[in-house]
């Protein structure tokens, strides 16, 4: 792609493809110009340089709809900014041997519920273009949060159960901050003795918030949200209908992010593969009702996906709508001025990509 400098493009200018804010996030279309309210944001968010793998083109008229884009940016970019904030002050908290408040912390969930139930296709694709922060805790509470929600409500869960769930989820890891290594915390690969700890943390969460008085399905939750439905998770080594209903939707968000999240410890991980083989769930580690819920919501073939198309070429899932999940928008492998929509009477996708296959391209 070629690289642009934010302050220098002409407001009212065009291009003649897409302006994306990396290779993943895709800012305005060729039909749509530059903006002066977007050039303002992506400055104050110190977005410096913006790409795109066509060329620019004249002013154009301005329409009114990039005021809509720029405003769900912005108010993506607040929800994540001011919730990993929140979650700092209450790991601090706790750390300090204070006490949460369920009631508070329930309305802090209630007031980002909205944003999440009408839009979370954007806070999905959004979430995609963020790096991880070297401290993961707070960034894994918040995307869990998310993903458990938006799992909750393909499942037509009612709202004020959906905010329980979204509680539990931000909260599910609170007893790492009782564990005295950092390196929890940390992008990097944890020792054995490290690992042998953790084995603990449910628990160590359970018990805090069961002491903070928080309602019980919120503790279970947390105790139960690495047990796995063949029986093979920790601590009490669970299957099935044992494990609480919140414990079973946190622990596949859990293991969605951990897939999807890009942490310089995993740069040689297939993580289409891994991504496959959850939604596959051949191990039935988790709940199948769970699992269908997560891939209608999120769709087949999430952002960043790698797919072979009906055309035999390889690409990459650049952006996904709503109202057709099984075609998004991919970008040809090694053709980086090829970006197509796939379409039923169209090209199409075949299959998933593995990573041995991926890396021949």
């Amino acid at each position: 792609m070629n690289q642009y400098v934010v302050k220098d493009i002409p407001v009212g200018s065009g291009f003649s493809r897409g302006l994306y804010l990396d290779k993943w996030f895709i800012l305005t279309t060729s039909e749509i110009p530059f903006s002066q309210e977007l050039k303002f944001i992506l400055l104050e968010w110190d977005f410096r340089e913006v790409f795109s793998i066509g060329t620019p083109k004249a002013i154009l008229p301005e329409p009114t709809e990039i005021t809509v884009d720029a405003d769900r940016i912005k108010e993506a970019e607040e929800f994540f900014a001011n919730t990993e904030r929140y979650m700092k002050d209450i790991f601090k908290q706790v750390e300090g041997n204070g006490r949460l408040d369920f009631k508070a912390v329930a309305d802090r969930v209630q007031s980002v519920y909205p944003l999440i139930r009408d839009d979370h296709y954007f806070l999905l694709k959004f979430q995609r273009t963020r790096v991880v922060d070297v401290n993961y805790s707070t960034f894994h509470a918040v995307t869990c949060m998310l993903i458990s929600i938006i799992i909750g409500l393909s499942l037509k869960l009612p709202e004020n159960r959906l905010i329980e769930l979204g509680v539990a989820a931000l909260l599910h890891e609170i007893g790492m901050t009782k564990l005295k290594s950092q390196s929890y915390f940390e992008a990097k690969k944890l020792t054995l003795e490290e690992r042998k700890a953790l084995y603990i943390h449910p628990v160590l969460s359970y018990n805090m918030l069961k002491s903070f008085d928080f309602p019980l399905p919120i503790c279970l939750a947390a105790l139960e949200h690495h047990e796995r439905e063949n029986g093979k998770g920790y601590p009490q080594k669970l299957s099935t209908d044992k494990i609480s209903l919140y414990a079973k939707i946190i622990s596949i968000a859990c293991s969605y992010d951990a897939i999807m999240s890009r942490r310089p410890y995993k740069q040689n991980e297939d993580s289409n593969a891994n991504l496959i083989a959850l939604l596959k769930n051949e191990n039935k580690e988790y709940n199948s009702i769970v699992v269908k819920a997560l891939l209608h919501a999120l769709s087949p073939y999430p952002v960043g996906m790698y797919v072979l198309l009906s055309n035999g070429k390889k690409a990459q899932v650049v952006d996904v709508q709503p109202e057709s999940l099984n075609f998004p928008t991919v970008q040809i492998l090694g053709e980086e001025t090829n970006i197509l929509q796939t379409a039923e009477n169209g090209i199409s996708i075949t299959r998933p990509l593995n990573h041995n296959e991926v890396e021949t391209e």
